[in-house]
């Protein structure tokens, strides 16, 4: 009965580091809304919008929803049925991790005006995830109940992608916007597909 109290109270320390973390995502969010459809304070209609402002929001959305979703999940499963003397430290090193990743986001939130800054902060914010998922590996007990691994090879692929995208020339920059948006909706597309049933278990057998 102990043990039980004791692994409850630890779950319910997960649920309040998930809820602070949940709390930046959502100012990042709420910014990004902000600068997109009311850039001086005052919303603009539908025909004002600005395309290329629209298509970094529209990145931006696209891998902020995945990045939060895919969090929760691991941070809810993994520590399910882990007393907090069987991984002593790991949780608050997961949860300064996505609270990094979270003012990452926050900062491309910021950047939505600015397109260099915002590719800056998105490789920024998968070098950190890729990290990451490197430590959930070596620190897990079951290296097969880690993060799935098409996290690291796909985020991995985004990073060169990117890369490749920032050095593209200036001249070319309407259609950076447009690449930009497709390179982050087929990241999305891919996590969710490669790793459904991650992002969403069957449920158990009885």
């Amino acid at each position: 009965m102990a043990s039980d109290n004791k692994n409850d109270s630890f779950k319910d320390v997960v649920r309040i580091l998930l809820y602070l973390y949940g709390v930046v995502i959502a100012l990042a969010l709420t910014t990004s809304i902000g600068l997109t459809v009311a850039p001086q304070g005052i919303a603009l209609n539908p025909f004002e919008l600005s395309l290329q402002n629209l298509a970094t929001f529209g990145a931006f959305f696209v891998t902020i929803v995945p990045f939060y979703h895919g969090a929760s999940v691991y941070m809810l499963t993994t520590y399910r049925n882990h007393y907090y003397s069987s991984k002593k430290g790991a949780t608050l090193i997961d949860f300064f991790t996505l609270s990094l990743e979270g003012v990452v986001f926050y900062a491309m939130a910021t950047s939505i005006h600015h397109l260099s800054s915002f590719m800056v902060w998105f490789i920024i914010l998968l070098v950190i995830d890729l990290v990451w998922y490197g430590f959930t590996y070596f620190k897990a007990e079951d290296p097969k109940k880690t993060a799935p691994k098409w996290w690291a090879i796909i985020n991995g692929a985004t990073v060169l992608a990117l890369i490749i995208l920032s050095a593209v020339s200036v001249e070319v920059v309407v259609q950076v916007y447009a690449i930009l948006f497709a390179v982050a909706i087929i990241r999305t597309v891919l996590d969710y597909s490669l790793c459904y049933k991650y992002y969403f278990p069957p449920p158990k057998e009885s």
